[in-house]
């Protein structure tokens, strides 16, 4: 019909006139212009030309052109042919094609039940990268509408990243460091109040540019570094901190961290890592600063809190994503960094410190390890004890990975599970990860295995753990108000069956263990042995726990018909019946 028409009628105005303005008219106009560009490109350009120019035809006409144009397959040959009225009066005309390019090729995709997603669809989302990279100096006077059409190609980096060739990826990629230099060099334009935000736009696309921006990132995250030793300009403050903040994000940044791991794991040191001022020899100095610093609350643990971890989560950090895409990288990471801070706040002095002890863990092949304790420390990871909440966030981070990767059930994943168990027993100065680790085994004990083992063999564990169990119905999901799922990523946590599954914690899943899976039951019975061995005549509080989590003590009693069953309980020693004979407990 189209085709006939563009025989018979001699001019564009008749044509249109004769089509109508009918939109069912006008959709199968575009989806012809469409298919009609395979193999006729230089004709559709002629009659956009002319259309263009013609004041006498109505303009939605020529947007219906262009909209056909840019949501084909291949859109090279206008940007081509209209290059020179494209730039043409201050790029007005490429400026109109950009608008029209967001505004309509666009295709709604379902992305969730209560809203769309309008994902980037043609060709003209390329074409007009490529022409902005090639003509950049000449587009300057719409450079706003250049940066808002980056912003929304944003999408399609994020949902359609497979589908984009290296040349759109490189466009962009040059796009955005030019803008981030004129940033940098404080030009008027990035002064504007309407402009300023979109900084961190720049910044997310270049991250999930990694793959091919490696040196760049690393080049402007040692710029930002260097600025916050000399800070010589206010003006970039929160540029260079976005950039920081953004590179240690637990949010958008996949790409970032599977490029450049170690860049993650350097600017996570460098920004928590607390360290003191340095010593001066100015007159007005006499004691020393070193004299008269003293450490805040939320320094003591060894972490400066200028990166928000409140409220403490997963989201909070980068490395529950570190730890799925680099493993060994994060696991070192987060054992290091614990090890670290717990280890400055033994060290440190302030007012209103815990109590830290060490306990000694006898390891499966035998090794005895020293570990820094406490009650504050085995809570970490619930968030239900007064520490820091970067620990708490790594410890959470990592506990989530942990129950992701034993609910794989491969051999690959057991495999996986017991070396990281291995890992953290032999390499952690401290006892937080390890109760992050019995978690996973109250979980999953026949993933883990004999890697539990270890777990069982201190006092302590059992004492903590069963104070743990007896606050988890106070542990919260507390309001983030800078990331609003993340309060229902911590509730759902806090629901795990396993949490409440052992009214006393470490105690009841041995002895629940012991009847019902029973693979391991003779290396755990030679556990309790040593534990018997070492216990004091006097300590008769341990002496009935250890008689209570170890089912050789346990006796089956005559049928209890209002019961309607036999009831089997342990049996204590006579000295533990006295006293609690004499404690009003038997």
């Amino acid at each position: 019909m189209f085709l006939q028409s563009l025989k018979k009628i001699r001019s564009q105005k008749d044509l249109f006139s004769s089509l109508g303005n009918e939109p069912a008219i006008r959709r199968a106009f575009r989806l012809w212009i469409e298919d009609y560009l395979i193999d006729n490109s230089g004709k559709i350009n002629a009659l956009i030309k002319a259309t263009v120019s013609d004041q006498t035809i109505e303009k939605y006409w020529a947007d219906e052109l262009l909209v056909a144009v840019f949501k084909s397959e291949n859109s090279n040959s206008f940007f081509t042919d209209f290059e020179k009225e494209l730039l043409a009066d201050n790029a007005i005309f490429f400026n109109r094609c950009l608008h029209i390019i967001k505004l309509v090729a666009n295709k709604a995709t379902k992305k969730s039940n209560s809203s769309n997603l309008f994902l980037p669809i043609g060709s003209g989302w390329k074409e007009a990268l490529l022409f902005i990279q090639k003509h950049i100096a000449q587009v300057e006077t719409i450079k706003l509408s250049i940066l808002n059409f980056l912003v929304d190609w944003y999408y399609r980096l994020l949902f359609q990243y497979n589908k984009i060739e290296n040349a759109e990826l490189e466009a962009a990629k040059s796009i955005v460091l030019i803008s981030l230099k004129e940033i940098e060099e404080e030009k008027e334009f990035w002064q504007e109040e309407n402009v300023k935000n979109k900084s961190s736009n720049l910044i997310a696309i270049l991250f999930d540019l990694a793959s091919i921006s490696k040196e760049e990132i690393k080049e402007l995250n040692a710029r930002a570094f260097s600025y916050k030793e000399s800070r010589d300009s206010w003006k970039l403050n929160s540029f260079y901190e976005n950039i920081i903040e953004s590179c240690l994000s637990g949010i958008g940044n996949q790409r970032l961290i599977k490029e450049l791991p170690e860049l993650i794991v350097e600017t996570a040191w460098k920004n928590w890592k607390h360290f003191p001022p340095k010593e001066t020899n100015s007159p007005n100095d006499r004691f020393g600063i070193l004299a008269r610093y003293s450490l805040r609350d939320e320094e003591c643990w060894g972490i400066r809190d200028k990166h928000s971890f409140f409220p403490s989560g997963i989201y909070k950090t980068p490395f529950y994503n570190l730890l799925w895409i680099h493993p060994i990288i994060g696991l070192k990471f987060i054992v290091d960094f614990i090890n670290y801070s717990v280890e400055f706040y033994v060290n440190a002095t302030f007012e209103y410190k815990h109590k830290i002890s060490q306990v000694e863990i006898e390891l499966n092949d035998g090794t005895i390890v020293k570990q820094y304790a406490a009650w504050e420390l085995w809570a970490a990871y619930r968030g239900s004890s007064v520490i820091n909440n970067a620990l708490e966030s790594l410890l959470m981070s990592f506990e989530k990975f942990l129950l992701e990767t034993a609910n794989i059930k491969t051999d690959v994943s057991k495999e996986n599970l017991k070396f990281i168990f291995d890992y953290v027993l032999k390499n952690s100065n401290n006892v937080a990860p390890l109760a992050v680790l019995t978690s996973v085994t109250f979980a999953y004990p026949e993933e883990v295995e004999e890697a539990m083992l270890p777990l069982l063999s201190v006092r302590e564990f059992y004492d903590w753990d069963l104070y743990r169990a007896l606050q988890e119905h106070s542990v919260l999901a507390p309001m983030d108000n800078r990331i609003a799922f993340a309060q229902k990523e911590r509730w759902e946590s806090n629901q795990l069956p396993h949490r409440k599954q052992y009214a006393r914690g470490l105690g009841d899943f041995v002895v629940n263990y012991q009847f019902n899976i029973r693979k391991l039951n003779n290396q755990i019975h030679s556990i309790f042995d040593k534990l018997k061995a070492n216990i004091k005549d006097e300590d008769l509080d341990w002496k009935k726990r250890l008689n209570e989590i170890d089912i050789r003590n346990w006796e089956v009693q005559p049928h209890d018909e209002k019961l309607g069953g036999f009831v089997v309980h342990p049996k204590y020693e006579d000295d533990l019946v006295e006293h609690l004979a004499y404690a009003g407990l038997f």
